[in-house]
């Protein structure tokens, strides 16, 4: 009895270890792959030539003639040939096998043209990489975004080769001499305008022709051209010869049409605001409109900066108002008309700045009105323009009254003045007299000497009481003034 209850528990066990998979089955959600699956047999996948079949190409194919995967995120391929693959999910049950034919593409394919004809090249040259690329890409559109590089270049052949694929394409072209006719195509410059004088500057027609030919402008350097000549029966066309050094040629030439600038386009902008005058009149002056008009116009303030055109030679102001004025131009051969608004300019809007800071004055007990007038312009630039009119009174070592006949105010100025001394004026200490014809052991002669020469190099020097002691025996001096201190210099005697 106990040895068949023994056997019955035996066979219950296995029982229920047989038991356990289809359990685990039921328990399992997932779907089996192959419910998914509508073909195992993908057909052709290409690759090119130098890469290597991988499970994301697989899949990719898999998914495309599989739809129903295609959301299917955790697609692996294993066990890959060049004729099957495995394929698991991580979220399905089971795999499969699938099938196909690899078919590795070839670099030649992506060239159907490989005579490429002509490239120009300068002076006949064997041509850059740089410039088969571009012919080879304008002649195959299908390389256009492939990755390739071109090895062995000679006059006429050269190789394309590329890291994914295996194979090579040889092509071919004909390397044509550069003429300066390539470059410079458009030779019909249209209109050129240009600012003074009777015809446009050889830099404007070299401007002209690189902007017309954009290809020209690394030959900027190099072209030289010649004379611009006016037609014999319309003064408006214009011609000029171009020369190269790089190129051989003969009677190559550009043709234009041009137009001198009317002060009107130099000086589109006649509206001129506000006028600080400081005429008795209240009008503003011819110069005063003209600085005015300069201002608002940049062109024209070019040619003053520059220098290429005197304008208060060339513009004549007329016909001047409160309101408006006419200006002419001879230059332009045309005149505008401006219109302003004119302000009595006071004398403090020319004297700014009032503290002129320290003043050094030569002799006295204060400053001098000139010593004052250029302290007061290298504080005030503007007043240089009043020197003839400025006066500065009430002098006092700290303070002055500058007024102006063209102004009705005045305004007073403050500084700090002290006296120069010798040494703030002989700032090189050193005479040389060798070779002159003094008698030198003079004592008298020798003083006169050296002060003649230090009056010659210092001019301010010239207005002061200087004595002067010698001291032979170092080959110096003292220069002694009773308001300005003194200063040892060295001489040189033979």
């Amino acid at each position: 009895m106990q040895k068949s209850s023994r056997i019955l528990l035996a066979l219950g066990s296995i029982v229920s270890l047989s038991t356990i998979p289809l359990i685990a089955a039921r328990c399992d959600n997932r779907k089996n792959l192959k419910d998914f699956i509508t073909t195992l047999e993908l057909k052709e996948i290409k690759i090119q030539g130098g890469q290597k079949l991988n499970s994301e190409k697989i899949i990719e194919v898999f998914k495309n003639k599989n739809q129903k995967t295609k959301d299917f995120k955790k697609l692996s391929a294993i066990d890959i040939t060049d004729e099957n693959a495995k394929i698991f999910s991580g979220e399905h049950l089971g795999d499969v096998i699938v099938n196909f034919s690899l078919v590795r593409e070839k670099l030649s394919e992506f060239f159907d043209k490989r005579n490429l004809g002509e490239i120009v090249t300068f002076g006949g040259k064997t041509p850059t990489k740089e410039q088969l690329i571009k012919l080879i890409n304008k002649n195959n559109p299908k390389a256009k975004n492939l990755l390739f590089d071109v090895e062995d270049i000679t006059n006429n052949k050269a190789k394309i080769t590329s890291k994914s694929y295996d194979d090579k394409v040889e092509i071919n072209f004909n390397v044509v001499k550069e003429k300066l006719s390539d470059i410079i195509k458009v030779t019909n410059l249209k209109e050129i305008k240009y600012l003074l004088g009777d015809r446009p500057t050889k830099k404007q027609v070299l401007e002209k022709i690189i902007k017309e030919n954009p290809n020209a402008e690394c030959l900027a350097l190099d072209l030289e051209i010649g004379e611009i000549k006016k037609d014999a029966e319309d003064n408006n066309k214009f011609s000029a010869k171009i020369a190269s050094k790089k190129y051989e040629i003969k009677d190559f030439k550009v043709e234009f049409i041009s137009s001198k600038f009317k002060l009107n386009e130099i000086a589109p902008v006649t509206d001129l605001g506000e006028i600080k005058t400081s005429e008795k009149s209240g009008l503003p002056s011819y110069l005063e409109i003209i600085n005015k008009l300069v201002e608002k116009n940049p062109e024209l303030k070019k040619l003053k900066e520059t220098k290429m055109l005197n304008l208060e030679a060339d513009l004549e102001v007329k016909d001047i108002t409160k309101e408006e004025a006419t200006v002419i131009s001879s230059e332009f051969n045309s005149r505008i008309q401006v219109t302003y608004a004119p302000i009595k300019q006071k004398l403090l809007d020319v004297i700014e700045v009032t503290d002129l800071g320290e003043i050094k004055y030569l002799t006295g007990e204060q400053p001098t009105k000139e010593e004052i007038f250029v302290a007061l312009v290298a504080k005030n630039p503007e007043a240089k323009k009043f020197e003839q009119e400025i006066d500065i009174k009430e002098i006092t070592s700290t303070t002055a009254i500058v007024s102006s006949s063209k102004h009705d105010d005045s305004v007073e100025i403050k500084f700090v003045s002290s006296i120069k001394t010798l040494k703030e004026i002989v700032n090189i200490p050193f005479v040389d007299l060798r070779g002159s014809e003094i008698n030198k052991s003079n004592d008298e002669l020798l003083k006169k000497a050296i002060l003649d020469d230090i009056n010659k190099k210092y001019s301010e020097t010239k207005n002061l009481s200087i004595s002067v002691e010698l001291i032979r025996q170092e080959n110096s001096a003292k220069l002694i003034s009773p308001q300005n201190g003194e200063l040892k210099i060295l001489f040189l005697i033979d």
